[in-house]
């Protein structure tokens, strides 16, 4: 498991969590826990872009040869590119 914390101006003092969780994103209602983060359009512009930034640098940590790969079990590098596509199509 990996994890980074961001803090984004103009989002509040809470951290934006990323993280490469195997099966997480399945098991976690994502759209909820945003909609419960009561942000305005600004805000939620501006966590979507985050989220899609973490999500390229995730994959490129879990691409063969970068310092996170053999830390990760087999099938993370599919699953982070999936979840970075489902982010590009959510604009």
């Amino acid at each position: 498991m990996v994890h980074v914390h961001e803090h984004a101006p103009g989002l509040g003092p809470e951290p934006i969590s990323q993280g490469v969780v195997g099966g997480l994103g399945r098991r976690l209602d994502v759209p909820a826990l945003l909609t419960d983060l009561a942000l305005d359009g600004v805000q939620r512009d501006r966590l979507e872009h985050h989220r899609r930034r973490l999500a390229c640098f995730w994959l490129a940590m879990l691409l063969p040869g970068s310092r996170g790969w053999h830390r990760n079990p087999a099938g993370s590098t599919e699953d982070e590119v999936r979840h970075l596509l489902e982010l590009m199509h959510t604009r």
